[in-house]
């Protein structure tokens, strides 16, 4: 019996799919846990990247009484959940049809663009201390950044922004896009 020769190829390609796939796995566990996908029917409803604004009259009792508005809060976690879970969708989809057809290359593209996205998030959130939350997502046109501030972002901010998005992606001002969500 002739001994199995692995090319080199073969053992990259594999590690990158484990690697993935754990990264996905990880982020799955500390993201979206299970109590949080319960009402799978407005998160699985609509087309792929599709954004979906939540509208809510459930306001609380206490914050009615003392002006704080609970409810615009709740929409905007809810909003950036819902995005992150339909760009995670839409690259799972993207990657069981890059391994379908064994197209590592695209499959190392999509997992350059899932790390420099993860990347972007946590560095602008680092750089910037007044943003509760951002979204990164790359495409062919550029990079868009959904952010949402504790207050408008002064030019300081975006240009700690860019320099955040140019270092990861060697992409031009052109190509960067900031939308603020309040």
């Amino acid at each position: 019996m002739k001994p199995i020769k692995i090319k080199r190829r073969q053992i990259i390609f594999a590690s990158l799919i484990l690697s993935f796939g754990a990264a996905v796995g990880i982020k799955y566990w500390f993201s979206y846990g299970e109590d949080k996908l319960a009402n799978k029917d407005v998160l699985t409803s609509g087309n792929l990247g599709e954004a979906v604004y939540v509208n809510s009259s459930n306001v609380d009792q206490n914050s009615a009484i003392s002006g704080i508005d609970v409810s615009k809060s709740e929409e905007i976690d809810t909003f950036f959940k819902e995005t992150r879970l339909s760009r995670k969708d839409a690259r799972d989809k993207l990657v069981e049809i890059a391994s379908k057809d064994n197209d590592s290359d695209h499959l190392k593209e999509i997992t350059k663009t899932i790390q420099q996205e993860n990347n972007i998030e946590n560095i602008v959130k680092i750089k910037v201390k007044s943003i509760v939350d951002c979204i990164a997502i790359i495409g062919k046109d550029g990079c868009n950044l959904i952010v949402h501030s504790k207050i408008k972002l002064p030019k300081e901010d975006i240009i700690k922004i860019k320099d955040a998005i140019k270092g990861q992606t060697n992409m031009n001002n052109n190509e960067i896009k900031i939308v603020e969500k309040n």
